[in-house]
């Protein structure tokens, strides 16, 4: 299993002058995320969930976005972090203390947690995996792709929303040239299988400001104990 991405979505009340406070974020961030940040210089009475200001992470790895009622945290994880929830787990958790403290004076609505995970496989065996552990009929010779949805409450206090598909990841590579006239580019396969992309989020629940650790906690025991038969069933444990 690889764990490709998180965005990390905290939702709060409307604050109209949040893009008074992006000098607040940038000292709080200054160790990891570039300075200044982007002012994205839209109007104060526009859409509350256009982006007011924004900046990438040092590494690139990380890129994080303020609106009105909306910070989003987005995460890319490269070899050292992609196979390891753990390390992924204490990535977030360092990050999400730092916001804890910026928007501590703000009304949570909602926290949530995105991620794609990719399960490497012949693709051959996609179908007939799915027929033998759901019970689709719709699965015969003629069906050549498939791609499904499902939604469901996880240990009562979180929605953990599923979607079910294959995949292809590709590298661009450039193919030496004798002449050095021209770039020629092709693409090479790097990976293939089953795509699971989660939409995890505690919209149960009444929120406050104590719940970040618990939805990410939560949200890494989701990964850490289930497994692709898990995913596919609609059994999450």
């Amino acid at each position: 299993m690889k764990i490709r991405n998180t965005k990390v979505f905290l939702l709060v009340e409307a604050n109209r002058n949040i893009r008074k406070e992006i000098f607040q974020y940038e000292e709080k961030l200054k160790e990891s995320f570039k300075v200044p940040f982007i002012n994205t210089n839209i109007p104060e009475e526009a859409d509350p969930n256009i982006i007011r200001f924004y900046s990438n992470s040092l590494n690139y790895h990380s890129n994080i976005q303020v609106a009105q009622n909306k910070i989003i945290l987005d995460t890319v994880y490269d070899k050292g972090f992609e196979d390891d929830i753990l390390l992924v787990y204490d990535y977030l958790k360092n990050k999400l203390s730092i916001l804890t403290q910026l928007i501590n004076k703000e009304t949570i609505n909602s926290i949530g947690i995105t991620s794609i995970l990719d399960f490497e496989m012949d693709i051959s065996q996609y179908m007939p995996l799915i027929k033998e552990l759901t019970s689709f009929s719709i699965i015969d010779k003629d069906i050549k792709e498939l791609r499904y949805f499902y939604s469901k409450v996880y240990k009562n206090n979180f929605y953990a929303n599923i979607t079910i598909s294959q995949y292809a990841r590709f590298l661009l590579e450039k193919l030496p040239d004798l002449f050095e006239q021209n770039n020629t580019i092709e693409m090479k396969k790097e990976s293939q299988g089953i795509q699971v992309m989660i939409d995890f989020n505690n919209k149960p629940l009444v929120s406050n400001k104590k719940e970040f650790e618990y939805v990410l906690d939560s949200f890494s025991k989701l990964i850490k104990e289930n497994q692709l038969n898990n995913y596919i069933k609609g059994e999450l444990l």
